[in-house]
């Protein structure tokens, strides 16, 4: 249920429906408007079954080392 964009638009899917049903009845379109960063919702499937809803917590994407520059000078 990653879609990027602003915080309003989290329930949406790049077709223009909606994706909050894939987090109901656990969490609802208000409750995805309002996670924090780095707040993502899964849902598992354990033997044949979907389990409720859950969030979990990522961590912030690693900085890249070094510039684009660096990276082209070393390529050539």
């Amino acid at each position: 249920m990653a879609v990027p964009g602003p915080r309003s638009a989290r329930c949406r899917t790049p077709d223009g429906g909606t994706g909050c049903g894939t987090a109901a009845p656990e969490l609802d379109g208000h409750d995805l408007a309002h996670f924090d960063a780095y707040t993502a919702v899964a849902r598992l499937i354990v033997t044949g079954r979907e389990t409720p809803a859950f969030t979990v917590r990522t961590a912030p994407r690693r900085p890249v080392l070094g510039s684009a520059e660096q990276l082209r000078l070393a390529s050539a």
